[in-house]
């Protein structure tokens, strides 16, 4: 698949400051004076410097919570982990960078927090790549572009992000932490019969991906327009291979504590042909309808599952 072509982006962090205030003649904020204070004076030069005015606090000031980037999903899990609990999918609101920040908490403005606040813009903003990138291509994404979408001040992009791959980085992870959780939730509902999870589990991402197109185009196409983001997409695909090689673990009852590394092999090789399948699908290389490439997705998983389950039950 060839990759999206990668635009600049104008790099860099806001330059903060402005002209340093006057001083004024009570001596507020100016320099001591040499000559010592007379009897006369009401207050000491250190009360007056310790009683002047505090600055008011700009109340769109942007702060937040310190971010890190997730660990890189790794083959280091044993197979008994796999079953005592569920891989955690991505979490996009642990990507994408930006400027660390300290200090006391923020004051609540119009009874919404800094926090809040700030965890606003930064939706809005991935809200604007997902528009951008879905109908213009990557090569429009911009920081002046992306604010102006968003209708946000450009001082908040570098609140959030310090590149346009990390802005990418963390639209991929929402997408992929939406697709988990409608993954997981239609096997939860699902009749307890091999054929019917299949089919409710792959029926629901492929819905999710197709229902918005700019959402399919973000994971498949964006995802690898550079060799970071390649990297990122692939450690997608590794999360949910493992989800896949859990709830075979479970559905079939495999109790060994050391399953097969085999089950591994196959849940990545269903993960990862999907991928491929579903974007030839949606550059029209794939004469069929959606619910036939359901159906013939399910085919293949269900003839994967069962067969492997035979071999090792």
């Amino acid at each position: 698949m060839t990759a999206s072509q990668s635009g600049s982006v104008r790099g860099g962090g806001r330059a903060t400051g402005g002209p340093a205030s006057r001083s004024d003649s009570t001596g507020v904020g100016g320099r001591t004076p040499s000559k010592s204070a007379s009897p006369s004076d009401s207050a000491s030069s250190s009360d007056r410097r310790a009683s002047g005015p505090t600055p008011p606090s700009d109340p769109t000031a942007g702060g937040g919570p310190t971010t890190s980037r997730p660990d890189s999903p790794g083959n280091s899990a044993s197979s008994s982990d796999r079953r005592a609990s569920r891989p955690t999918p991505p979490n996009d609101s642990t990507a994408g960078g930006g400027r660390t920040t300290s200090g006391p908490a923020k004051r609540s403005y119009g009874g919404v927090s800094a926090d809040e606040r700030r965890a606003q813009r930064r939706a809005a903003l991935l809200d604007a790549a997902l528009e951008i990138i879905g109908t213009q291509g990557i090569a429009k994404l911009t920081v002046s572009g992306l604010c102006a979408q968003a209708g946000l001040n450009e001082r908040y992009y570098y609140e959030s992000f310090d590149s346009r791959d990390a802005v990418l980085a963390a639209l991929i992870d929402r997408i992929a932490e939406e697709l988990a959780g409608a993954i997981i939730g239609a096997l939860q509902t699902a009749p307890s019969d091999t054929r019917a999870k299949a089919h409710a589990a792959i029926s629901a991402g492929i819905h999710l991906l197709t229902d918005d197109p700019r959402k399919a185009h973000v994971a498949l196409v964006a995802g690898m327009a550079t060799p970071e983001l390649r990297a990122r997409t692939n450690q997608t695909v590794r999360v949910f291979a493992r989800i896949v090689a859990a709830e075979g673990i479970d559905f079939y009852g495999i109790t060994d504590p050391n399953p097969e590394p085999t089950i591994d092999f196959r849940a990545t090789y269903l993960v990862g042909g999907l991928v491929q399948t579903l974007t030839a699908w949606l550059q029209n290389d794939l004469p069929l309808t959606r619910d036939e490439l359901i159906d013939h997705t399910t085919d293949v998983f269900v003839l994967l599952g069962e067969d492997l389950a035979r071999r090792l039950t």
